[in-house]
């Protein structure tokens, strides 16, 4: 099954240009695993930002610094030329290969065990606010907020959450409007990758000291 939840446009550009920090690159190039339409997506930006670079004729630098998002986004409308790269990336039964390739196989990873068996890996290899929650069948997680933005990509299993449905390689973008509530599925486990620009919060105040164990 196809993703139905995707990276952000802008961010898929500034992974093409090679200029996101490295958790969310890895969570990017996850996606890519499962999503055959923002490979697609990724290989337009890369050719267009390849073009524009040797357009601008001037002294090699990184794309990052001599193309716009704009310009990139511009380019990247125009159709794909045939010998574009479109390869996909392998993935295992549960980590995508680039998250595996830095943190190494799943069976290895050691969880934290928290109540209502969650469970939680910090992924320091990947930078601040990069982590592992494995989660139990049906558990509905309190309500909460975020500070900044949370970015959580489904890897196996799956969760409900304000009205609409994450399964494996759909991302979940959210701010901090408003309060946000999540069911996972039932029948097995969600393992999920996040990266967030700031902690979660929940909404009753006792919880807040436990949740920032899990960032």
């Amino acid at each position: 099954m196809k993703p139905n939840h995707h990276v952000e446009e802008a961010e898929l550009a500034a992974y093409a240009a090679g200029t996101l920090r490295e958790g969310l690159e890895v969570l990017v190039a996850c996606h890519l695993t499962f999503c055959p339409a923002c490979r697609d997506t990724v290989a337009r930006l890369e050719t267009a930002a390849a073009a524009l670079w040797l357009e601008q004729d001037g002294p090699a630098m990184p794309v990052a610094s001599t193309v716009s998002l704009e310009q990139l986004l511009a380019a990247a409308a125009q159709p794909l030329a045939p010998s574009a790269p479109k390869v996909p990336v392998a993935a295992d039964e549960r980590l995508p290969a680039p998250l595996r390739n830095r943190v190494g196989p799943y069976q290895g990873l050691h969880f934290r065990r928290y109540p209502l068996d969650v469970g939680h890996r910090p992924l320091p290899e990947l930078g601040e606010g990069a982590f592992l929650l494995d989660l139990p069948p049906e558990l509905a997680l309190p309500g909460h907020v975020h500070e900044g933005v949370e970015r959580a990509l489904v890897l196996s299993g799956g969760f409900a959450s304000d009205g609409q449905a994450y399964g494996p390689g759909d991302v979940s973008n959210e701010t901090g409007e408003g309060v946000h509530e999540v069911l996972v599925d039932p029948g097995e486990r969600c393992l999920c990758l996040f990266v967030n620009d700031g902690p979660i919060l929940p909404e009753q105040g006792w919880l807040r000291p436990f949740a920032r164990l899990l960032q």
